[in-house]
């Protein structure tokens, strides 16, 4: 997919899925929740984004795990 730069995922959201975001590579950053507590594999692969999140989350602990570039969220 191509043309998304930017998405931020509704509080509503408990779950990101498998391959969610898979080669998007227009996509630079997304923004989660504390909401999500499950972020499938490779949900990010071949995609140059940063996740925006509250530190210490599930999504901090995904992009920390799969060397994703990180930047907190002021709480």
């Amino acid at each position: 997919m191509t043309g998304l730069t930017s998405v931020t995922i509704p509080d509503s959201v408990v779950s990101i899925g498998f391959q969610a975001f898979f080669r998007c590579t227009s996509l630079s950053d997304i923004t989660i929740p504390r909401s999500v507590d499950s972020i499938g594999a490779y949900a990010f692969f071949h995609t140059p984004v940063t996740i925006h999140a509250s530190p210490n989350s599930t999504a901090h602990r995904y992009a920390t795990d799969n060397r994703i570039p990180f930047a907190p969220l002021e709480e």
